[in-house]
């Protein structure tokens, strides 16, 4: 940027006077050194100004320096003037400096012209190495195969890419042709090569033939259309030949087959089985092939118009006369159906004839051409078809089914009349895909997925949806369809049939639900429970309401369920009994088709209870629940958006989901009685456990006081009686005690009252405590008791309810294996304890083993055995209720083991529920 500032005239100019400055100022500094010679810097100064800017700016230059020398490097002059010796000095230094200038001027010219010249130079080699490359390159890639030859050998010292192409890959460039194609011999081509070289004259020829070695040792054969032009030395002698072929193989291919093929239309044209014709720009008939004289018998080549009209039936010439008149002056093609006359037998015989024009590269009419085909057997087979399909048709329309057709893209092209009469929709509602209109919405998906599958697999379609009826209401009908198919294969398309199956389905529908209901309604003996089950088997698969309302202690009737199928309804639920329709007694009441007549109306506004017209009623059954001949309450099933309508088959479902509904009813009703009465008799042991053993305290007192009365005199045989009896009734007390506590435990537990405290203790220390309290009763029944524990056992537990557990197991042993040993076995592991009660007597049958945890449950008879059967099963209820388990091992006639399996820490906890 600064140096084309300073290139610039005021830059120049700036130089010119910087450097005269810089000159002067130099010249001062140095005057010690430089007084005999003050020009010399302004020289140098001068030098550069006329160097750098030229004229101008050296003139300049000059001009300043004269200035600058005279007034502060010369001596100055008499007061009247400069010495005249100053002004020759400095008329000198002008001169010199004007010749410098002169000089350098003349330099930079001389040295920018002959930089021009350089420029210049090296450009004119740049273009014309450019326009050799270009013309290299336009030869290499010219649409024609080049190549240049020099000498007598024909050395190719030039080919291009196509030529390339044309040798198959193959070395040129530096090769005589003889060697590069050896196949051409005493060709052609070399012959036109030596003809060009040797006389300098050009040589053109058409069509030359060659034959070019392919790769794999194959000749290929082509046609060239080829120039030859000779090429001059600078001594404008003949060095060698130019040539440029263009490859016409395809163009003299073409023209052979276009001369076989002309040689061969009259051959093609009598060998196809129809007429074939052609007419010049008038309509005249100028070519028949063979079928059309065969045809009418007359002499071959006769072209003759009359004799075409002769042939024709005068009815069909008459009518389409006008329509071929019209086809020639617009050029449009032309087809009709004609009568001719068959020469062998004279007879008319339906032909189809269609023209078409041909048309040159202007777009005028250069010819026509035609072809008639014999189409009488063909318009017998319509005459023949029309009929069968009318047969069809009437066959159709009187079937007991739907009937349809679609073509391959499932577009239904026909349906018979009991479609239309069934869905009341018109052909134009119908045809295409217009069916699908009248299919339930939530079927279409489901429905388009099942028949395009089956459209890919080409397979026979079966399948089942809702069809809206004329009424509105959507049926379910069995769709069954099989493809079609022609003759090569190809699907045309379904063929088939729509049945009404909404009153099979309809049974079968309501064949599982009184299925499903038998199932549900059984599995619950809640009153709730049922009444909600029940309502919603029959929404929606029998009603779209249903209502549920039972009969209470006054005679009313009170709702307690209202089910409907349709969320959008859920605020137009009726809000009390008032809208229910109570059947008269135990009968059903059954309403086919409501009018607004029959509807309960609002009693406070006077309106129906569905103000929405798809929300109001339908159809209405109202069925009594009765069982055991009470009225228990009324079902009541209504239709409305569905638009179904109940029959009298829909009544005996009804009343048949009303008696399992009663009867499910009335069993809930029963077991809750049932269960009251239980709570009842569990209130009713509690009481009486706490009155029967208030008296038993007192009662053993007063025997232990008696005992003690009569041992103060020992001798007395009245004394010893009453020891006796004072033994036996402290037994009796002590059992009745037993039995009393059972049946309080019975009720603790049964009341969900059985609370567990457990504390520290030592598990082995009390299964010794408990196995000598029984030592005098083991020895009694003359059964050893043998115990195996640990020295120490601790953990934590409920103490006086483990004893008690520890207790049952061993009377129970002791009372059934009097006789015979008893083992008491207890081994522990980190986690948990496991005590074995074992004896040896009577055994328990395997049937028995479950059972015998059961309240009152015996395996014995009570004649040989006494007992409430209770001891076990409190004895479960304990264990478990301290987080374990106990389990029994026995065989008849082997004894018994009971195992129970404790964990080392229970928490605590209520015991079970009944």
């Amino acid at each position: 940027m600064g140096r084309r500032r300073l290139a610039s005239l005021p830059g120049r100019y700036a130089v010119a006077l910087l450097s005269c400055l810089l000159a002067a100022l130099a010249e001062q500094a140095l005057w010690p050194l430089l007084h005999i010679a003050p020009f010399m810097l302004f020289f140098l100064a001068i030098m550069v100004a006329g160097w750098w800017g030229g004229w101008g700016p050296a003139i300049a230059n000059i001009s300043l320096s004269v200035l600058l020398v005279g007034r502060l490097f010369l001596a100055p002059g008499a007061p009247s003037g400069p010495r005249a010796g100053n002004l020759l000095t400095l008329g000198l230094f002008a001169l010199i400096a004007t010749l410098i200038t002169w000089l350098n001027v003349t330099l930079r010219r001389s040295n920018a012209e002959r930089v021009e010249l350089l420029e210049r130079e090296h450009a004119a080699r740049r273009q014309a190495e450019a326009e050799r490359i270009r013309l290299h390159t336009l030869l290499k890639d010219a649409p024609a195969y080049i190549a240049l030859f020099r000498g007598p050998e024909h050395v190719c010292v030039l080919s291009n890419a196509l030529n390339g192409e044309l040798m198959t890959g193959r070395e040129v460039v530096g090769r005589p042709l003889r060697e590069v194609m050896p196949e051409a011999g005493h060709h052609e081509l070399l012959r036109m090569l030596d003809q060009v070289y040797t006389t300098g004259r050009s040589v053109s020829a058409r069509e030359v033939a060659v034959r070019l070695l392919q790769p794999r040792g194959s000749t290929r054969e082509a046609f060239l259309n080829l120039v030859c032009q000779p090429t001059y030395d600078a001594e404008n002698r003949v060095e060698g030949v130019a040539t440029f072929a263009f490859d016409v193989t395809e163009l003299v291919l073409a023209r052979k087959r276009a001369e076989d093929a002309e040689n061969g239309l009259q051959r093609l044209a009598d060998s196809i089985p129809a007429i074939v014709w052609s007419a010049g720009t008038d309509g005249r008939n100028d070519f028949y092939n063979r079928q059309w004289y065969e045809y009418t018998g007359l002499p071959r080549g006769s072209l003759d118009f009359d004799q075409v009209v002769h042939a024709t039936h005068p009815e069909d010439l008459a009518t389409h006369a006008e329509q071929w008149r019209q086809c020639l002056e617009r050029g449009e093609p032309f087809q009709g159906e004609f009568r001719l006359l068959r020469g062998s037998d004279q007879s008319y015989r339906w032909h189809l004839t269609r023209t078409i024009p041909w048309k040159d590269e202007h777009g005028r009419v250069a010819k026509w051409f035609g072809t008639s085909i014999d189409i009488d057997e063909s318009k017998r087979v319509e005459a023949a078809l029309r009929e069968s399909e009318a047969r069809f048709r009437n066959m159709a329309d009187h079937a007991p089914v739907m009937l349809g057709m679609t073509d391959e893209a499932l577009r239904c092209t026909y349906f018979n009349r009991p479609w239309y009469a069934f869905t009341g929709r018109g052909e134009a509602e119908s045809l295409g895909h217009r069916w699908l209109e009248a299919v339930h919405p939530e079927d279409v998906t489901a429905l388009k997925e099942h028949v395009l599958a089956a459209l890919s697999r080409r397979e026979p379609l079966r399948l089942d949806h809702r069809l809206q009826r004329e009424d509105g209401e959507y049926r379910w009908v069995s769709v069954s369809a099989l493809p079609r198919f022609d003759g090569s294969g190809a699907l045309l398309g379904y063929i088939g049939s729509v049945i009404d199956m909404t009153d099979r389905k309809r049974s079968e529908e309501l064949l599982a639900l009184l299925a499903r209901a038998g199932a549900e309604l059984g599995t619950s003996l809640d009153e709730t429970e049922t009444l909600t089950a029940a309502a919603g088997l029959a929404v929606p698969v029998f009603a779209d309401w249903c209502f549920v309302d039972l009969r209470q202690a006054d005679g009313s009737f009170q709702r307690v369920r209202a089910v409907h199928a349709a969320s959008e309804d859920t605020t137009l639920a009726p809000p009390g009994p008032r809208f229910s329709l109570m059947p008269e007694g135990t009968s059903t009441l059954l309403i086919e088709h409501f009018t607004p007549g029959c509807l309960p109306r609002d009693e406070r506004t006077g309106e129906l209870p569905c103000r929405r017209e798809q929300s109001r009623p339908r159809s209405c059954i109202a069925v009594p629940l009765v069982a055991r001949e009470s009225m228990l309450g009324v079902m009541s099933f209504f239709t409305s958006r569905s638009g179904r309508h109940y029959t009298a088959a829909d009544k005996s479902v009804a009343e048949e989901l009303a008696r399992r509904v009663a009867l499910s009813v009335d069993n809930a009703r029963l077991y809750k009685s049932a269960q009251e009465a239980v709570r009842l008799r569990d209130e009713f042991l509690s009481v009486a456990s706490h009155e029967l053993k208030t008296p038993l305290t007192p009662l053993t007192l007063k025997l232990q006081m008696l005992a003690r009365r009569a041992a103060q005199q020992p001798g007395s045989p009245f004394a010893r009686e009453v020891q006796a009896h004072v033994a036996v009734g402290l037994g009796q007390v002590k059992r009745l005690a037993e039995l009393i506590g059972d049946l309080l435990d019975v009720s603790r537990i049964s009341a969900g009252r059985m609370v567990l405290n457990p504390r520290a203790m030592d598990f082995a220390a009390l299964l010794r405590e408990v196995a000598s309290r029984h030592e005098e009763q083991a020895a009694r029944a003359g059964t050893p008791l043998h115990v195996e524990a640990p020295p120490s056992l601790p953990g934590s537990w409920d103490a006086p309810r483990l004893e008690q557990v520890v207790v049952n197991l061993v009377d129970n042993a002791l009372k059934y294996g009097a006789g015979k040993p008893v083992s008491l076995r207890l081994v522990a592991d980190p986690d948990n304890v496991e005590l074995t009660v074992e004896d040896k007597g009577i055994g328990i049958a395997p049937e028995d083993q479950t059972r015998i945890f059961e309240r009152f449950a015996r395996a014995v008879s009570e004649r040989h055995y006494g007992g409430l059967g209770l001891g076990l099963y409190i004895t479960k209820s304990l264990v478990e209720a301290m987080g374990g388990a106990i389990r029994v091992q026995s065989e008849p006639g082997k004894g018994a083991a009971f195992t129970m399996v404790l964990p080392r820490n229970a928490p605590p906890s209520q015991g079970p529920a009944p």
